[in-house]
């Protein structure tokens, strides 16, 4: 209890803007009316409590922004009022400030240890309390609103958390969809391409030129369907995880070779030649372990786009060579090139590029979509090196596996 006046002069008679509510508590009448009257003219709403308890009630009803709080009260002190207040989870972020007649080093230590903010020590400067109280205003303002955000960045991290869950299974019925659609169309194609190849080698229709044409037209669109049913099938297994490869010992340069002689005829009609050069400057023989069938899947894919969009009777360069613990193969074709803003998007799924067939052929935009995937299952990498007017140049990088091999 302190009976003298809490207050020294003011140097001060700035007004301030603030609406902030404070909550006293001081057994001493007089000490309510001073500290009251000061802050009211600071434009702060105030209220009086004149006991510990009360102030305990008043803080749960009402939740100030700030209490001042008198250590010397009888029945209850303020060590046992800031104690309450921080045990109760409506009241424990309450800034705290402890009004004292007694300055003793162990006091202020200990009204620190229950979670007060600061201590003024009584008769005060009035100036010196409004700053005070202004500061942790502040910085309570100023958790308040930091608590505020973490509590809306926590909140949308769980709705970003919950559409990526929804994305996810979105994304795999839509796998499994297509797996399907995909499955059930493979048989049937497979079943018109046969028929059509068997009507166009029967003899009996060859004076029939006009059936003749549409036959092979046919037969061209059957197999562009097909080519895209199986893309779909493989696009759909690579991309839910339902492809295991089937490793064993083999020569990346037989895949190669392989590849360049499937696709010969095609670049034959198109007068194009295709050029294979082996540099084995490691002398692994270009040996690994790997799955054949989807390696020359990859091959395939790279040498018929290289045709694809390769003007007619240009040649085609296929290089296989050693680097360091890779094995480098590269497909170099004479066409359009690659733009910046396609080199982007080129392995993505459903990308249709600037570039276009130069012989009519059919694209379907997944094909390397495909080959990323493979290749990387394999450890490797894909990438492409173009500049527009002067050609592409697709590299695929596989690291090579150390395998003794008798000569």
């Amino acid at each position: 209890m302190v009976t003298n006046s809490v207050l020294e002069s003011d140097v001060s008679n700035e007004q301030t803007t603030q609406h902030n509510y404070i909550l006293i508590v001081d057994d001493v009448p007089l000490n309510l009316q001073m500290l009251g009257g000061l802050l009211q003219s600071k434009g702060y709403e105030v209220a009086p409590a004149s006991s510990g308890a009360i102030a305990l009630e008043m803080a749960q009803t009402q939740t100030p922004d700030l209490i001042l709080l008198d250590i010397q009260m009888p029945e209850m002190d303020g060590f046992k009022v800031c104690k309450l207040l921080k045990e109760n989870p409506l009241t424990k972020d309450i800034p705290v400030i402890f009004l004292t007649a007694f300055v003793e080093t162990e006091d202020i230590v200990r009204g620190f240890e229950l979670g007060a903010v600061d201590y003024i020590s009584k008769p005060f400067n009035s100036s010196e309390l409004i700053a005070r109280v202004n500061t942790h205003l502040s910085l309570k303002k100023a958790t308040d609103l930091l608590q505020e955000t973490n509590k809306k960045l926590v909140l949308s991290n769980e709705n970003l958390e919950s559409l990526n869950t929804e994305l996810k299974n979105a994304n795999s019925m839509k796998n499994r969809m297509l797996s399907m659609v995909a499955h059930d169309l493979k048989n049937p194609l497979g079943g018109i391409q046969g028929l059509v190849s068997f009507l166009i080698s029967d003899d009996r229709l060859t004076k029939y030129a006009d059936i003749v044409e549409s036959l092979d037209l046919m037969q061209k669109s059957s197999t562009s369907m097909l080519d895209l049913v199986k893309e779909i099938l493989d696009s759909a297994a690579l991309e839910i995880g339902r492809i295991q490869l089937n490793t064993d010992v083999v020569s990346i340069e037989d895949l190669v070779q392989a590849a360049v002689w499937q696709n010969k005829p095609t670049a034959e009609m198109k007068d194009q030649q295709l050029h294979l050069t082996s540099v084995d400057t490691a002398q692994n023989y270009f040996m690994t372990k790997a799955d054949s069938k989807r390696l020359s899947q990859v091959f395939d894919n790279l040498i018929s786009n290289a045709i694809k969009y390769s003007p007619f009777s240009k040649p085609i360069e296929v290089t296989i060579k050693s680097h360091e613990s890779n094995i480098l193969v590269s497909v170099t074709d004479q066409g359009p090139g690659v733009s910046d803003e396609d080199k982007e998007k080129m392995f993505g799924y459903f990308q249709r590029l600037s570039a276009q067939p130069t012989g009519g052929e059919s694209s379907s935009g997944i094909g390397l979509s495909i080959v990323k995937q493979i290749v990387e299952l394999h450890n490797g990498k894909v990438w492409v090196e173009s500049e527009l007017g002067k050609g592409s140049t697709f590299i695929v990088s596989l690291p090579v596996i150390p395998i003794d091999i008798d000569i």
